[in-house]
């Protein structure tokens, strides 16, 4: 009885256009990652320390290449600096020619007198008959926020780039023991650094100030072990690996208006999520995951 109500549950939600929002195990043979980002068919994912990126093929499910880097292992106390948690690609193109727009990978601060900063590399890929088969990244930029206060909450940033309205919202929070807004979350809009200036010259150090936001909000949802996001008309969509304050394991997906401030929650847990939940993208209008391990999910019928 009860399967079939949800049938009829399901089918009267998509016939009046709302959908039965379901979790796919979409594949299991992906690589390990810290984030991951997309961009077409092609998912870059990202591992903890800048040690390695790997493409998989989605529309193959299957990887296409790995790029391997020297770690970065440069430490702020105990916190990994270059901890890659969220990679989203951007609007620009390092030249028109290129194949992919520029990828923004977020970092952490190297002490407590800089902001955290923003990697900014360049995708240089090989194709062979249409396929990817290698690849390299050059880091062309490093975007740097402002030192983390009360006011801001820049503690931890991480950036997703809304393409449509050309902006990047940070999702942040404040770390100083002694806040009363401690770890709660902190929605900053900033317009995206360009790459070159007037004369055509690449920028390679951008330091942005608390003038460069053009709006924030506060909310009340703890952003301990925030993970991946990504952003789609104004929307905003967090991965959060855990499903409450407490620390209670489970995977949670966070949706912020970013106009209106509206936040609501699934819980992706409850829909069959396993593991640690890592990266956030948007592939062909559905949403998709990546977890710690080799697995990718696919969420239907969420927008």
């Amino acid at each position: 009885m009860k399967k079939l109500l949800l049938v009829i549950v399901c089918f009267l939600s998509f016939f009046f256009n709302a959908g039965c929002q379901r979790l796919e195990t979409y594949a299991n043979n992906s690589k390990g990652n810290q984030s991951a980002a997309a961009y077409g068919k092609y998912l870059f994912l990202v591992k903890d320390k800048l040690a390695s990126v790997a493409v998989y093929n989605i529309e193959k499910k299957s990887v296409s290449c790995v790029y391997s880097m020297t770690p970065r292992n440069d430490m702020n106390g105990k916190q990994t600096v270059f901890h890659c948690n969220q990679s989203t690609f951007g609007v620009e193109k390092f030249i028109e020619a290129d194949s992919f727009p520029l990828l923004y990978i977020s970092q952490r601060n190297r002490s407590a007198t800089e902001g955290a900063m923003l990697s900014v590399f360049r995708v240089k890929p090989e194709f062979v008959e249409g396929e990817m088969v290698s690849f390299s990244l050059e880091e062309v930029q490093t975007i740097y926020f402002p030192v983390m206060s009360d006011s801001n909450c820049l503690g931890n940033p991480n950036v997703a780039i809304d393409t449509a309205k050309q902006v990047m919202y940070v999702y942040s929070r404040n770390n100083r023991k002694e806040a009363l807004n401690r770890h709660k979350a902190k929605l900053t809009t900033f317009k995206i650094p360009t790459l070159r200036d007037r004369e055509g010259n690449v920028v390679r150090e951008v330091r942005l100030s608390d003038a460069d936001i053009l709006s924030s909000f506060s909310s009340d949802f703890s952003m301990v072990n925030a993970q991946g996001a990504c952003a789609k008309r104004g929307m905003l969509y967090i991965a959060q690996a855990y499903s409450d304050s407490l620390h209670k394991r489970g995977a949670v997906l966070h949706k912020f208006d970013m106009d209106t401030q509206k936040h609501t929650t699934l819980d992706l847990s409850s829909l069959g999520f396993n593991g640690e939940i890592e990266g956030c993208w948007d592939y062909k209008g559905n949403l998709m995951f990546s977890s710690s391990g080799k697995m990718l999910y696919l969420l239907h019928n969420y927008y």
